[in-house]
């Protein structure tokens, strides 16, 4: 099963929009769990893909509950239920089941095989009221540095004390159990700093100070005419948290549509045992030899505290004119062996919108642009295709003992597993 694999959805579904994968299939087989929040007349469908013999087979679908419901807008993989066996969660952020467009997240318990609908739900979540937009996103949490795990879904237009869509986050402790999950009460409920921030489109959990407690990182892209910005909360995450009031740091863009915090990330990059916190300006202009309009750069900070500029930044990576670097963002490990974890930066915005990937070996030092000659990049995609509008280091799913990438082009859709080897 050596080389590159596509996974081709039909057209117009957004197959690849949101990326996730592992051992979801029976006897812990590897699988490649891929949303296309636009198929089936909007309901959404996430497919399921795993080997079949030299090659990858579909091996079953959940399909959305109703039309514009967009399941499968975002995915996470991990062990929900505490049985110790690989369960995916899938958000469906315009479901209807606590107000329109409140949105939902399903849980199903692996091994997963065959075809269902996400009625069928193991588990399901619901946002609290009307055009919260919940399961926009989704991330696990280390809680405690004791082994304590959480469910962290994000509510991209939530109201909260800031003001209207604020936005914000709810963290679920886990283990869930089998249901509807209204009467569980989150750990932590997180919102946003500002109106029309939209705080939790993207989210980004990790330990940044090496103390063994995870913060919680969320991307809120609207703020101030969408030049956004990204807020930390200091862990543990618990009670009532407003990035309003003392949040951790904070990073925020400098111009309209900026769109800063559109992707975030935490990942070991320079290998000293701490995360570091890396936030993508995507829509961000370059200035002399770096980029050019809307190349978009990825900002990495050790250790953030207060107020963070890009001219602090330990690193800066540099897209090409409309590329649109960090779109998306995985802090996928160490691919490389090398002792730093690596980052891969998607830039969807790449020859006429074909898009790029790019895998970038820790440490990220300085400014620069992201180069051929240093960093491998993934293209040839067809004009229109988004390639990098998602990517995800969901780990070994080849078998191979080695971590793979996932790459999403949903205007094509289409997916490549790009393998460890």
């Amino acid at each position: 099963m050596g080389g590159l694999v596509a996974f081709v959805g039909p057209v117009e579904s957004e197959l690849g929009s949101a990326l996730g994968g592992g051992a979801l299939g029976p006897v812990a087989q590897g699988r490649v769990a891929l949303g296309a929040p636009a198929a089936e007349a909007g309901a959404g469908r996430v497919e399921l893909w795993g080997p079949d013999g030299d090659a990858w087979a579909l091996a079953g679908a959940w399909v959305g509950r109703a039309e514009d419901d967009a399941a499968g807008a975002a995915l996470v993989v991990g062990d929900l239920d505490g049985d110790g066996l690989a369960d995916l969660a899938v958000g469906s952020r315009r479901a209807d089941t606590g107000g329109e467009d409140a949105g939902l997240v399903d849980l199903l318990f692996g091994p997963l095989t065959g075809d269902g609908s996400l009625a069928l739900a193991d588990a399901t979540w619901a946002g609290a009221q009307a055009g919260d937009f919940a399961g926009g996103a989704l991330a696990l949490v280390d809680t405690d540095g004791l082994g304590g795990r959480g469910l962290l879904v994000g509510a991209g237009q939530v109201d909260g004390p800031a003001g209207v869509d604020c936005g914000g986050a709810w963290l679920l402790a886990l283990p869930l159990a089998a249901g509807v999950l209204d009467e569980v009460t989150p750990m932590a409920r997180i919102t946003g700093p500002a109106p029309g921030a939209l705080a939790g489109t993207a989210l980004a959990a990790g330990d940044l100070d090496g103390d063994g407690l995870a913060e919680v990182v969320l991307g809120a892209f609207g703020w101030e005419g969408f030049a956004g910005g990204a807020w930390v909360a200091e862990g543990p995450v618990q009670g009532e948290v407003s990035l309003e009031v003392a949040p951790r740091a904070w990073l925020l863009g400098e111009a309209s549509f900026d769109l800063a915090g559109q992707a975030v990330a935490i990942g070991d990059l320079d290998g000293d045992g701490a995360g570091e916190l890396v936030v993508s300006v995507p829509g961000q202009d370059g200035a002399g030899s770096l980029g050019g309009a809307e190349a978009g750069v990825v900002l990495v900070f050790p250790d953030p505290r207060g107020a963070l500029s890009a001219a602090e930044a330990a690193g800066a990576l540099w897209g090409t004119s409309y590329a649109r670097a960090g779109w998306d963002l995985s802090a996928a490990g160490d691919l490389d062996d090398d002792g730093h974890g690596d980052l891969v930066v998607g830039a969807p915005g790449e020859e006429d919108a074909a898009g790029g990937a790019w895998l970038v070996s820790g440490p990220v030092e300085g400014v620069r642009a992201l180069d051929p000659s240093r960093d491998l990049r993934a293209a040839g995609a067809p004009v229109g295709a988004g390639l990098g509008d998602a990517v995800a280091g969901p780990g070994d799913l080849t078998g191979d003992g080695r971590p793979d990438l996932l790459l999403g082009a949903p205007g094509a859709a289409t997916a490549w597993l790009w393998p460890g080897d």
